[in-house]
């Protein structure tokens, strides 16, 4: 009875182990295509991040345009909102452009780099999207305040 035990625990402990190195085998994997797509990754960031920066400007100046509206409570959700984002944006920034010198630098070693740095930077980037949800909520009370002044204006 006690060999039964022990040839079913043996036969356990070697699944387990089975079951380890499957795991370990594509957490590999998942890490060497990180290291291939490493430059493609960071180029698309780069291109996102300057399309951003160009809305955030644009967000920024209709804002200023609205004068009557500036000072309001609306007005400093909106700013901080910005704000929020452009400084999110600026930390995803300082980690990309880090991950394209060490992989310009040495394509091997700096790829190995940017696989590691990818917790951080996707770390970075859900902040990014929680900061751009606030924008686009007080962007659209700023816009809902601003229409309400016009259009009471004109009575």
């Amino acid at each position: 009875m006690a060999e039964i035990f022990g040839v079913a625990t043996g036969a356990f402990g070697i699944a387990s182990l089975a079951i380890q190195l499957v795991e370990s085998t594509k957490k590999l994997k998942v890490f060497c295509d990180d290291l291939q797509n490493a430059p493609q990754e960071i180029q698309g960031l780069i291109g996102d991040l300057e399309r951003f920066a160009s809305l955030l400007e644009t967000i920024a100046s209709s804002s200023q345009m609205q004068e009557h509206a500036l000072s309001t409570p609306q007005a400093c959700l909106l700013n901080g909102s910005l704000g929020s984002c452009k400084r999110s944006a600026e930390q995803i920034l300082v980690v990309v452009r880090d991950m394209e010198d060490n992989v310009a630098r040495r394509k091997r070693i700096g790829a190995i780099r940017v696989a590691l740095k990818k917790d951080l930077l996707d770390k970075y980037v859900r902040r990014l999207e929680q900061a751009k949800t606030s924008l686009a909520l007080s962007y659209t009370v700023y816009w809902k305040y601003a229409y309400t002044i016009h259009i009471s204006s004109r009575d």
